[in-house]
């Protein structure tokens, strides 16, 4: 009879101490070296510099836009309008992005 395993098409038994060694290793984390979590975290932070930056162009851009179709940007009607595309098209590409994220992850 063959032997039930913890995880699908892996090979781990389910019996004491195999169980318990291959958790534990399961458990580690594999520790990246200073200079490459330091680079990382400088990836990180230029990445997110440069989306404020085209965040603000594409801001400037869209009020242009509105002050074209509706006159004054700072009316409160106009406002609300360009609050809530702007909402909604933040929401649809976080979802894009998140499915693409999640699809190339099981591609992996």
């Amino acid at each position: 009879m063959p032997s039930k395993t913890l995880f699908g098409n892996t090979s781990i038994p389910l019996n004491g101490k195999d169980l318990c060694d291959e958790l534990l290793m399961a458990d580690e984390v594999k520790e990246e070296p200073l200079k490459v979590q330091v680079l990382d975290k400088i990836g990180a932070l230029v990445t997110a510099a440069f989306g404020l930056i085209a965040a603000l162009a594409w801001n400037g851009a869209i009020i242009a836009i509105f002050k074209e179709i509706f006159g004054e940007a700072e009316s409160i009607g106009p406002m609300l309008i360009y609050a809530i595309i702007v909402t909604i098209i933040a929401v649809i590409l976080t979802i894009i992005v998140a499915r693409a994220i999640t699809n190339a992850k099981k591609k992996a």
